[in-house]
This record gives C-alpha cells, structure tokens and sequence, in this order.
C-alpha cells in the first residue's frame, strides 16, 4: 500500500510504502472509526467454478504515521473464494467475492 500526502493544489507527495503481508489486496474501506478495511485473496481472473486457495481480510488504524494491521479473517477457500471487498459496521462484517458469494459475520470482535 503507498500512502500519499495531499496538498492544498490536489498534488500528492508520497509519504511512505506499507506491506500488507497479504495476498493480492483489493478494495480499500474506512469505517467510522478510521480503520482500514482490506480484502484479498489469491486467484484474480480465474474460473469461477473452482476453489481459490484461501481468502484474507486484514484490519489497520493509521496512528502517529505508522500502520499495523491485524487478520479479522482467513480461509482456505471452503468458506470463501478470493474475498475481493469487506465493509463492517457495528460489529458486523461482510465479506465479498467477485463470483458468488457474500459472507455475514455477527459480532465481531476487533479489539
């Protein structure tokens, strides 16, 4: 992940590279709270019949300009094939795949 600085003109510096030590990383959410919300798995343009080797979702807060992220989720792909997006609200997390599947996680626990 890079993060960048933006300037008053919209012109950016870059500040600083972050490994996410993850599996191709897709969509990026912030929740209320500041976190960063990354989803990703392994099989990008693959067939859509067959199993991806695991799916991963990692959870960040930028504090003091230093990022540590945690894994919330992980599977081998029984569960989910190549989480591509994950959104949480108020203990609650869904997960998405490009192909066919969601997945609702009730209370859940970050800290």
């Amino acid at each position: 992940m890079v993060v960048f600085k933006r300037h008053p003109d919209n012109s950016l510096t870059e500040i600083k590279r972050v490994d996410l030590h993850m599996p191709r990383p897709d969509n990026i959410e912030v929740d209320f709270d500041g976190n960063l919300w990354i989803a990703g798995g392994y099989k990008l343009l693959a067939d859509a019949n067959s199993k991806a080797p695991s799916s991963m979702v990692i959870r960040g807060k930028p504090e003091n300009d230093d990022f540590t992220f945690r894994e919330v989720f992980v599977d081998d792909g029984q569960i989910l094939d190549s989480a591509c997006v994950v959104s949480f609200f108020q203990n609650q997390m869904l997960v998405g795949t490009p192909y066919q599947r969601l997945l609702y996680c009730d209370d859940v626990n970050v800290n």
